[in-house]
């Protein structure tokens, strides 16, 4: 929005505030448009005139007097209590007080950025629709919305809760109507929020809104291991693509349209980043999660795949790519040729002990890895991860009795898991299929990529890969290896 738009949009509303008066008046004088002798009028008022006791005169003054506070205090009362409150909240946090007329009483900045977008607006007096108009405007034109920064949180607090839900409605849609306007998709998040003590607190410790502490008390009550203190420092933004990505958990909050993720490097070159700084780029490897985190009020990607017995954990800069963090977990296995070591229960024992605890079958299962363990203080045991129906498992087994020591279950937020009740190749059988299809070797691949995938009942492996200037995309069928589709193009 131009800012000549915006000062015309408040210009309007000034104008409106004080209307016209002129017919009113006509009208009370008699037929519209008839001239009135006002001294005529003042004469015979004179002559019409009558007088009273100065008793009469001091009692009808004091009861009027009286009457007059008693109605003054009750209109303060009702209009107080009529009164809606209204966050706004991008980066710059914004105040509102509305009456029941939807007019803002109050605009309050409720922070440097909130300074710079009310600027020298006067939006007292001013119908909320203008007002919200002049606000989000001013948040493009100051450059904190945008196609890169679309997200922004809107609270409403009202003791009546429907008429928060309208007030929460007709925000939204403006919003959502002006950013159309400006051809942006935009992300409104909204919420109702009640006036407690531990939200004032939280917004007075943090110098935030009470709308968005409400949403970080919400936050954390859905998940214990989140704290005031990370959430605090992260813009509503970045909060909306946590939410997006299952990464938050908020079930108070209402959300339209999704916030926009093109200021990121993207899932993909930070899986090769993580591949490159692991030392395994062009190889094959088992993806098992790429999402949205935050560490130190930083937005990551959290990457983790499996290769050649090695579980990798990593921690991607969103913004560049930059390692934060790396973590392996290597699998012992025993020299070339010689036997897997394993405890007074077999390794195969201590297998069938978690698939049968986990409740699948061993033909449903992605074996991840299986090793003995033996920590100081603590008796031999089996480490066992496995996927298996969409699910991610991890088991202790006692190596001695076969007991189950600790186990864990975890949905996978990516589609690499198989498909229950499906036999499939491996991964590594499906790359040489891929290979043979190309007619190309291992060592002359790079940038290398394997998904799993279940389309229309299908579990395929999807597999690209770049040999010389030409790029390469195959589909490989999960159960028996064949080729579903070939693409090979020249990388420009």
């Amino acid at each position: 929005m131009k800012r000549n738009d915006l000062e015309n949009k408040l210009r309007s509303a000034v104008s409106h505030a004080a209307p016209d008066q002129l017919d009113r008046i006509l009208l009370a004088c008699g037929k519209k448009g008839r001239v009135v002798d006002m001294t005529s009028l003042q004469t015979t008022q004179k002559k019409q005139k009558k007088t009273f006791p100065v008793a009469f005169v001091s009692a009808a003054a004091s009861v009027a007097i009286a009457v007059g506070v008693i109605f003054g205090a009750v209109f303060m009362v009702q209009n107080q209590q009529d009164t809606s409150v209204v966050y706004f909240d991008v980066n710059p946090s914004i105040r509102l007080e509305v009456n029941r007329d939807q007019d803002v009483t109050s605009a309050t900045a409720l922070n440097a950025e909130g300074t710079t977008v009310l600027g020298q607006m006067k939006l007292e007096g001013v119908d909320l629709d203008v007002a919200v108009n002049a606000i989000v405007g001013s948040m493009l034109t100051e450059g904190f919305l945008s196609a890169e920064k679309n997200a922004i949180l809107v609270s409403v607090e009202d003791k009546d809760t429907k008429k928060a839900t309208d007030l929460e409605n007709k925000i939204s849609g403006k919003i959502r109507a002006i950013l159309s306007e400006e051809k942006l998709d935009g992300s409104v998040l909204t919420q109702k929020v009640d006036k407690e003590d531990r939200v004032e607190e939280l917004a007075d410790q943090y110098h935030i809104s009470e709308g968005k502490a409400a949403l970080i008390l919400h936050s954390i009550a859905q998940d214990s291991t989140l704290t005031p203190e990370v959430l605090a420092g992260l813009s509503v933004h970045e909060i909306a693509i946590l939410l997006n990505s299952d990464r938050l958990v908020n079930d108070s909050l209402q959300a339209e349209g999704k916030p926009s993720e093109s200021r990121y490097i993207g899932k993909d070159a930070a899986k090769a980043a993580a591949c490159a700084h692991a030392g395994l780029e062009g190889t094959a490897v088992f993806f098992e999660e790429c999402e949205f985190d935050f560490d130190d009020g930083k937005m990551v990607y959290e990457v983790e795949f499996f290769h050649a017995g090695k579980e990798y954990e990593y921690e991607i800069d969103a913004l560049t790519g930059a390692v934060v963090k790396a973590k392996t977990d290597l699998e012992d296995r025993p020299a070339s040729g010689q036997p897997e070591q394993e405890g007074p229960v077999t390794r195969q024992a201590a297998l069938e002990q978690a698939y049968a605890h986990a409740g699948v079958k061993s033909e449903d299962v992605t074996l991840l890895h299986c090793r003995l363990e033996n920590e100081k203080g603590k008796a031999e045991e089996y480490s066992i991860k496995f996927i298996s129906g969409g699910y991610r498992y991890e088991y202790e087994i006692n190596a001695t009795t076969g007991a189950v020591e600790d186990f864990e279950r975890e949905r996978l937020h990516t589609a690499s898991a198989p498909a229950s009740g499906k036999n499939i190749i491996t991964r590594d059988e499906a790359v040489a299929k891929a290979f043979e299809k190309a007619g190309v070797s291992g060592q002359e691949v790079r940038e290398l990529e394997v998904e799993l995938e279940d389309d229309d009942s299908v579990t395929k492996y999807e597999i690209s890969f770049q040999v010389d200037s030409n790029e390469y995309e195959i589909e490989v069928k999960g159960s028996d290896g064949s080729i579903l589709s070939f693409e090979k193009e020249l990388d420009d």
